[in-house]
């Protein structure tokens, strides 16, 4: 149709120029697509890149196993992984491969207390490798001890429904810190069979209607790094219904003469709801009109011997009466005011043997004996002292302070005269003189074979 010229002479000038830009066109297109990757179906590579770091779990502590996990990483699948375990100083840093450590668990060795370790993990595919270490360990602690239970937990609190007991946790051996959880149990009175009590894991437990009749105690667990241990505790009283403390009717009373040297004894008064038992006392000092009192220490018992401390003072009484419930206490009326004792004369005596002596004497001969006799005029004591058959010379003779069979403290020495009789006088005190009235003291010869005493009398007023 176009004759010897062809397609490419039959086109006109501007058609050429056409055709010979759209060929450029195409020939930067098949160039571009050339170098922007692949044909469509070739493998790409893609060797194991770390997306998160591993990381290691475990108690730091000798003797223990640390675990390391590979942490994630992208890649061509399959990937393999290979882990070395390294050990570094206390700050991370200078680590070198442990021989032989290329598993995922690892068992802290004594070469690594005071140290750290990390791990390094190296992931493989058919592209290359990549590696990821995980973050240096806590300083590797020595060797410790699981909790062990020496003295048992305590419950303290009243057993009665609707009060509240709290157990303490007794004491542990082993490493610190050291936590602690509880378990109530509900346990039968008699060879006690116990039960958990559903939801009471508290330290305290609010004592419910259910627990009337059973008595009550806690399990307590103490754990730490190394491990758990379990001890219940002692058991709470029986379980009681909710009631009323005791309540006084009549308040108590000061049964004796309110006079220096006598003793006065504890009337209760009348209680309902006490206890049986269930009582306590306090002796109270207060000023003449029976205000203003305090407590006198140690007088706490149901007797009071009047001293001289008491003179001008009156003296009241609080009993203090518990059941389960709680505690009321109730005060007497006061004693009248102690007037000034005023002594004439009192006569004192004593005889002496060799049985009274504690510990008894070493050496002794037939027929020792001995008496005392004196009189006390205001803080004046004249005394008389006679011994016999003695197994040598006199050494000293001593007022003692001590009830029969106890020996005591010196109180003021007699004489060091070796021949009877003895005679003289003594100054003593307030206090000496409540001794000696009381029967508290006794009178003593010592010897040379006898330093602690041959002859003993125990010092008592004279009928």
């Amino acid at each position: 149709m176009y004759g010897k010229k062809g397609v490419w002479g039959g086109l006109s000038t501007a058609a050429r120029h056409s055709l010979l830009v759209l060929v450029g066109f195409v020939a930067i297109c098949v160039v571009y697509l050339a170098s922007a990757g692949p044909a469509a179906g070739q493998a790409t590579s893609a060797p194991p890149v770390n997306v998160t770091a591993p990381t290691m779990s475990g108690v730091v502590r000798q003797g223990q196993t640390l675990s390391v996990s590979n942490g994630s990483w992208s890649g061509v699948t399959p990937i393999s992984f290979s882990v070395t375990w390294q050990r570094c100083d206390a700050t991370g840093a200078n680590c070198t491969a442990i021989s032989g450590a290329t598993a995922l668990t690892y068992a802290l060795a004594s070469a690594d207390v005071g140290n750290t370790v990390r791990v390094l993990v190296v992931a493989s595919n058919s592209d290359g490798s990549a590696q990821a270490l995980t973050q240096a360990s806590a300083v590797v602690a020595a060797p410790g001890s699981a909790p062990a239970s020496t003295v048992q937990p305590n419950p303290a609190g009243t057993a009665q429904s609707g009060q509240t007991v709290t157990v303490d946790n007794g004491s542990w051996n082993g490493d610190q810190p050291m936590s602690y959880t509880y378990q109530w149990q509900r346990c039968t009175s008699v060879q006690p069979v116990c039960t958990d009590i559903v939801g009471a894991t508290s330290q305290s437990y609010k004592v419910s209607s259910a627990d009337v009749g059973y008595a009550l105690r806690a399990k307590v667990t103490a754990t730490n790094d190394l491990g758990s241990s379990s001890v219940t505790s002692n058991l709470t009283a029986v379980v009681v219904v909710a009631g009323l403390p005791p309540v006084n009717t009549a308040l108590p009373l000061i049964v004796g003469s309110p006079a220096v040297g006598t003793t006065l004894h504890a009337g209760l008064g009348i209680w309902t709801g006490a206890s049986a038992g269930g009582y306590t006392y306090q002796w109270n000092r207060c000023n003449s009109s029976g205000t203003g009192c305090s407590s006198i220490p140690g007088a706490i018992g149901p007797t009071y011997l009047v001293s001289g401390q008491d003179t001008g003072k009156t003296i009241r009484l609080t009993v203090t009466a518990t059941n389960q419930a709680g505690s009321t206490s109730a005060t007497s009326v006061a004693t009248e005011s102690i007037p000034v004792k005023t002594v004439s004369v009192l006569k004192l005596a004593a005889t002496l043997t060799v049985g009274q002596v504690v510990p008894r004497p070493v050496a002794t001969k037939a027929g020792a004996s001995g008496s005392f006799t004196a009189t006390l005029t205001g803080s004046t004591l004249r005394w008389t002292l006679k011994f016999a058959n003695l197994t040598g010379p006199v050494s000293a003779t001593e007022i003692n302070a001590g009830t029969l069979g106890k020996s005591g403290p010196l109180l003021f020495g007699l004489s060091g005269r070796t021949v009877s009789p003895v005679s003289g006088t003594s100054t003593v005190s307030r206090a000496e003189i409540g001794t000696l009235v009381r029967g508290g003291a006794y009178v003593t010869v010592l010897t040379g074979k006898n330093p602690n005493g041959e002859l003993r009398g125990q010092i008592a007023p004279a009928l």
